[in-house]
């Protein structure tokens, strides 16, 4: 699936679940209410959760508070001409946060959760952090996972990527390696130890950004980052989902990519 018909994907998923929401919480033959809208647009702040602990989304250095998710936040503030307070907070307590009406929003690198589509409403996603085919920048001979046959393909163990390395070879013969981390598996194809890695897209962008030498060629898999809003914020939650669609398609989003990997 290419990356422009996966977006397409996400969005119309996300779309139904939003549309959803938009019903249930729309009092019949009355206006629709979002507390937390009212709340923005009457103290003109934006408060938004996140772990300042997950470079280069979200960290804290001399400089102060930044990260791609950081820029995200600002540039939700800019859209809706608010100020954005950040709350920096552990991320196993973003979610309870959301819950208490401490922020408005969470923006720190989540992945989406199926389990946890009761208690909040999760925006389209804005970052894709699934496993990719990674190979050496000089190598042509493999675009997709359909040409690993017969090569080395390195994997982190136990990883998302170590399990589509299994998959691929029920259908043809390759010679999976397994490291204890995604940046032996980058080591050892930068050292051409093996012909191929697949890891996850975080770890591949940042080591492409700081060694050099390798490329990726493929999305394998998908772990779409999102952001949180209170299930009955729908409104707040359709601008999140505006604001999104715009920045894709102007590019702001691959900016944020190119600024941060």
């Amino acid at each position: 699936m290419t990356v422009k018909r996966r977006w397409l994907a996400y969005m119309g998923f996300f779309a139904l679940v939003a549309l959803g929401l938009f019903l249930l919480f729309r009092p019949p033959g009355g206006e629709l209410r979002d507390r937390a809208w009212e709340r923005i647009e009457r103290q003109g702040v934006l408060r938004v959760g996140m772990d300042a602990s997950y470079p280069p989304f979200e960290l804290w250095d001399e400089v102060g508070l930044r990260g791609y998710d950081v820029d995200l936040a600002l540039a939700l503030g800019r859209e809706w001409g608010v100020e954005v307070d950040f709350e920096n907070i552990t991320f196993d307590g973003l979610y309870e946060a959301l819950k208490v009406e401490r922020v408005d929003i969470i923006i720190s690198a989540l992945p989406y959760d199926p389990l946890l589509t009761q208690d909040v409403a999760y925006s389209y996603s804005y970052f894709d952090a699934g496993q990719v085919l990674v190979v050496r920048e000089e190598e042509r001979a493999m675009a997709k996972v359909e040409d690993l046959n017969g090569r080395r393909v390195g994997l982190e163990l136990g990883s998302r990527g170590d399990l589509e390395a299994r998959r691929l070879e029920q259908t043809m013969v390759l010679e999976r390696r397994a490291y204890l981390s995604a940046q032996e598996v980058l080591e050892a194809l930068r050292d051409e130890k093996i012909d191929a890695g697949i890891v996850d897209a975080v770890s591949a962008y940042q080591f492409i950004r700081e060694q050099g030498g390798l490329r990726i060629v493929q999305q394998v898999t998908e772990e779409p980052y999102v952001m949180a809003v209170p299930m009955k914020a729908p409104i707040l939650l359709e601008k999140v989902n505006g604001a999104i669609i715009k920045w894709r398609e102007m590019g702001f989003l691959e900016e944020l990519r190119e600024k941060w990997f």
